[in-house]
């Protein structure tokens, strides 16, 4: 059985609705180069990944979602 991949295991989520930060992401699959795999994401499943600044703790970090 092969193993999933970290952009599928991404898309999945975002399909689901989720949100996604960079921690998420990691924890979510392990992955240290989010942006690369919300790209490989668009290319590979035709969608666009929308990010929007939000206040965490009083620092702006990016949150993706599809919507």
């Amino acid at each position: 059985m092969q193993k999933e991949s970290q952009t599928k295991k991404i898309w999945k989520a975002l399909k689901r609705g989720r949100r996604l930060t960079m921690l998420s992401m990691h924890q979510l699959c392990g992955s240290l180069n989010g942006h690369r795999r919300l790209a490989e994401v668009e290319r590979q499943y035709g969608v666009t990944v929308r990010c929007t600044k939000i206040k965490y703790k009083g620092r702006w970090i990016s949150q993706w979602s599809l919507s």
